[in-house]
């Protein structure tokens, strides 16, 4: 079956950067040790670079469709943490006990 409609960005390709950035971002936030915040990061990685790959192998898409994805979801994860900051709660510290 022949491909049709437009290609520019690539949904997938968007899709999968944009959810393995953002998962790094919560796995740091976390402060899990830099090793395994290194490994999960690799693995997410190439998970979202093999869904770009698998674009361009099936021929659905152009390397520019590619490209013009990572760079969108490069846009949305710096909004990110500014997003974060002001939307989620601020952590809520127990009550210190009076002076006296």
């Amino acid at each position: 079956m022949p491909v049709s409609g437009f290609s520019f960005p690539s949904g997938h390709a968007t899709s999968s950067a944009l959810l393995a950035g953002a998962l790094i971002w919560l796995i740091a936030q976390t402060g899990v040790r830099r090793p395994v915040w290194l490994a999960v990061s690799g693995i997410l990685g190439l998970w979202a670079l093999s869904v770009a790959v698998t674009r361009l192998y099936l021929g659905v898409h152009w390397i520019t469709d590619i490209v013009g994805s990572w760079l969108l979801a490069a846009a949305w994860l710096i909004l990110l943490p500014l997003v974060a900051a002001h939307s989620l709660p601020r952590a809520v510290t127990a009550p210190q006990p009076p002076d006296g």
